[in-house]
C-alpha cells in the first residue's frame, strides 16, 4: 500500500507558526503530512486550497484511520472541504458536468494541543477510477509561546506555577481581573483529577485543559462560580489551569488552591475510587459486554506493534472499541476510536505502532446498543481470530477472511468456529436433502399412478 507522505517544514519567526505545503491526492493515495507540537495562544488557522470535495483528519497519534474512515468519531479533528459542485464528480469519475471549477479556499481555526499531529486528506466520495486526482495547497499560521512552561494570559506569555505533586495545597495572592495560570503533571491511571479554589464568587472562572492553553471557549473542564473543577480519567500529560479572578474581592486577597489526583495501588484496578477493573490481554471468543459498563484490557507493547480486534456474528451489533496510552479510555477521551484498518464493517481493529518503545495501552469495549448486552470475540496481535483454521482430526474449523472474521466449516460453529457439531454433520444435511428428493419422487409416482388408474377406458380396451 503506497502513501504520499509529506512532512511540513516549520518556519518560526517572532514566536509564530508560518508554513505551507502542496500535494496531490490520487486514487487510493491520500495526502499525509505531520504537524509539529506547538504551544498556541489559542488556535491555529489552516487555509486549504483544493479543487475536489475532500475530507481532512487531524489525529493526535500516528495511527491515522484508513482514509475511507475519516470521520468525527475516528479523528481528533475532522473537516469536510466542499467545492459546491465537483466538476469531475460524475458516475464514472472522468467526465465534467459543466466544465472545470476554479479552486476553492476554506479556512478553519483549529485548537491544536501542544502535541504532534498527523494529518490525512482524501476524497469525500472515494473514486472508482485510477486517473482521478485532486491538487491541494495547505497553509497554517498561529501565535505561540516559545519559552517552556509559559502560556498566553491575554497579554503576554506568562510563566505558569507548576504544582509539584498530585496532592498539594498552596496560597496565592490574586489581583482583580488577572488571569493566573497553573500546571499539573498527570501520570498514568489517575482516576479523578480535582482542582479547587477557596473563597470564590459566582463570576470567578476556572478552566482546565490538557496540553494546551485553556480559554473561555477552549477547555476540557470548567467551573464558573464553582469551587471545584474535576475531570474523570484524565489522559497523562501536562494539564493547564487558568483562574480568572473577578472584581468582587479586593486586590491582594489570599486564596487557597488545592490539586488532588486519585490513583489506585491495587493491581487491575483504576478509575474514580478504584471502581473500574482491567484484565491482562487474553483472547476470548465468548466475551460479553453491556451498554452501561466498559470492559477493559491492558496490553504492553514490548517495543513491538500491537493490535486488538473485536468481532460479532451480527455486523450491525459490533461493539465500540477505544484505546488510550497509560489510561483507561472512554468515548470522548480516547487516543484512538473504533477502527483504523481497512476492513471495519465486520471486524473492528485498532493497530498501534509503538516505534520500538515499551508502552502500556488500555483498550475499552462497550455495546453500542442501548440496554443490550452483546456477545463478541476479542483477540490480540493476530490478523485473524485465533484458532479459526485449526484442525479437529481431519476436519478444519473454518477459513479466515481478509477482514479477520472466520467462515465456519459445516461441522463447526461459533465466532471462532471452535464449537464442534459432531461427526458427520455434513452427511446429515446431505441425507436430509436426499430424503426430501425421494419424498418428492414418491409423491410424483403416486399422483401419476392415481391419474392413470382413474383414466376412463376407450373402445372397450383398458
Amino acid at each position: 500500500m503506497l502513501y504520499v507522505v509529506l512532512l511540513l517544514q516549520w518556519t518560526l519567526a517572532s514566536c509564530s507558526l508560518n508554513y505551507t505545503t502542496n500535494g496531490m491526492i490520487t486514487f487510493n493515495k491520500p495526502l499525509l503530512f505531520n504537524v509539529s507540537a506547538s504551544n498556541l495562544y489559542s488556535t491555529a488557522m489552516f487555509e486549504f486550497t483544493f479543487n475536489k470535495d475532500l475530507t481532512v483528519c487531524f489525529q493526535e497519534r500516528p495511527e491515522l484511520p484508513y482514509w475511507n474512515l475519516y470521520s468525527e468519531l475516528t479523528c481528533s479533528f475532522f473537516y469536510k472541504l466542499n467545492v459546491g459542485v465537483d466538476a469531475f464528480d460524475t458516475p464514472n469519475g472522468t467526465l465534467p458536468l459543466r466544465g472545470s471549477l476554479p479552486p476553492t479556499i476554506s479556512t478553519f481555526f483549529i485548537p491544536l494541543r501542544n502535541k504532534p499531529y498527523y494529518v490525512g486528506m482524501y476524497f469525500l466520495t472515494p473514486p472508482y477510477v485510477n486517473n482521478y486526482n485532486a491538487t491541494v495547497s495547505v497553509r497554517g499560521t498561529g501565535d505561540t509561546c516559545e519559552t517552556e512552561g509559559t502560556y498566553w494570559d491575554g497579554t503576554n506569555c506568562d510563566k505558569a506555577h507548576a504544582f509539584k505533586s498530585l496532592n498539594e495545597t498552596i496560597s496565592v495572592v490574586f489581583k482583580t481581573m488577572e488571569l493566573n495560570l497553573y500546571t499539573i503533571e498527570v501520570p498514568e491511571l489517575v482516576g479523578l483529577l480535582h482542582f479547587s479554589i477557596s473563597d470564590i464568587t459566582p463570576s470567578t472562572q476556572v478552566w482546565m485543559r490538557r496540553e494546551g492553553n485553556p480559554t473561555h471557549k477552549i477547555h476540557d473542564a470548567s467551573s464558573e462560580g464553582g469551587r471545584v473543577v474535576s475531570y474523570v480519567l484524565p489522559r497523562p500529560g501536562v494539564w493547564v489551569v487558568a483562574v480568572l479572578y473577578d472584581e468582587f474581592f479586593p486586590d491582594n486577597y489570599t486564596h487557597t488552591l488545592t490539586v488532588y489526583g486519585e490513583q489506585c495501588k491495587e493491581p487491575g484496578k483504576a478509575g474514580p475510587a478504584c471502581t473500574l477493573s482491567y484484565s491482562k490481554s487474553e483472547n476470548d471468543a465468548d466475551a460479553l459486554v453491556s451498554s452501561r459498563h466498559y470492559s477493559y484490557w491492558e496490553v504492553k507493547t514490548g517495543g513491538s506493534p500491537i493490535s486488538v480486534s473485536v468481532f460479532t456474528s451480527k455486523p450491525g451489533l459490533l461493539p465500540n472499541l477505544y484505546a488510550s496510552q497509560d489510561q483507561l479510555p472512554v468515548r470522548d477521551n480516547a487516543d484512538l476510536s473504533l477502527c483504523n484498518q481497512e476492513y471495519c464493517g465486520t471486524v473492528r481493529t485498532l493497530k498501534i505502532n509503538s516505534d520500538g518503545k515499551n508502552q502500556t495501552w488500555y483498550f475499552g469495549v462497550i455495546s453500542n446498543w442501548e440496554s443490550r448486552n452483546i456477545s463478541f470475540a476479542i483477540w490480540f496481535n493476530s490478523t485473524c481470530i485465533p484458532g479459526c483454521e485449526m484442525g479437529n482430526g481431519s476436519l478444519q474449523r473454518g477459513t479466515c477472511r481478509n477482514d479477520g472474521s472466520c467462515v465456519c466449516s459445516v461441522d463447526f460453529t461459533g465466532l471462532d468456529c471452535s464449537t464442534y457439531l459432531g461427526s458427520g454433520a455434513q452427511w446429515k444435511v446431505l441425507y436430509l436433502v436426499i430424503g426430501i428428493l425421494v419424498f418428492i419422487v414418491l409423491v410424483g409416482v403416486v399422483i401419476w399412478y392415481t391419474r392413470k388408474k382413474n383414466k376412463p377406458k376407450e373402445d372397450g380396451f383398458s
